[in-house]
């Protein structure tokens, strides 16, 4: 599947594309000011069952990568104008995976990754399906096609504020969307 990050930042864009991958903890989307990037409920899971809200809190520390299943005008004007292609977004995993520093293995597994959900807080269909807060955004976001890769801590808390990852022969895979 071909994948799209956007940067505000060409530097940032220029880092990418050479390899160096960077994720960000989950939290500071709820704490962020940038408008943009902003939102109050991530981490948390929330579904309705016959009137009943459920809610689950996803409590160690994660860490993701946010990217789309599709780049346009509006996600440009909300996220960043400088654009990066990724050509297969599994290959694009196991690379992220296989480049995850020795140091880092004390404190996650490994990377995971999947399609963002745009149900929190709508009728689960009589059954609870599984609340994968990480993987769970409102409908209000369902514009964004998110695809995340994350990362889940062993610890309860956060061992670093961000993650830096190096992926080998990134230009094989990543290059400069269009604008």
């Amino acid at each position: 599947m071909q994948l799209f990050r956007f940067f505000s930042d060409k530097d940032h864009l220029c880092q990418f594309k050479c390899g160096h991958v960077r994720f960000t903890l989950l939290d500071f989307y709820k704490n962020t000011t940038e408008k943009s990037r902003h939102d109050q409920q991530e981490g948390i899971g929330i579904t309705q069952c016959k009137g009943v809200t459920h809610t689950s809190i996803f409590r160690n520390p994660t860490y993701i990568l946010s990217t789309s299943t599709v780049s346009n005008e509006e996600l440009r004007a909300r996220f960043g104008n400088y654009v990066a292609t990724i050509s297969d977004g599994t290959e694009f995993l196991k690379r992220v995976n296989s480049a995850l520093p020795k140091y880092y293995i004390k404190y996650f597994k490994e990377v995971k990754s999947g399609l963002v959900n745009y149900t929190k807080s709508m009728e689960a269909n009589g059954h609870i399906q599984a609340l994968d807060s990480i993987l769970q955004k409102d409908h209000d976001y369902h514009e964004e096609c998110e695809y995340r890769f994350y990362l889940i801590s062993k610890e309860t808390k956060p061992p670093f504020d961000h993650l830096e990852i190096k992926i080998e022969d990134p230009e094989s895979l990543i290059s400069q969307g269009s604008f």
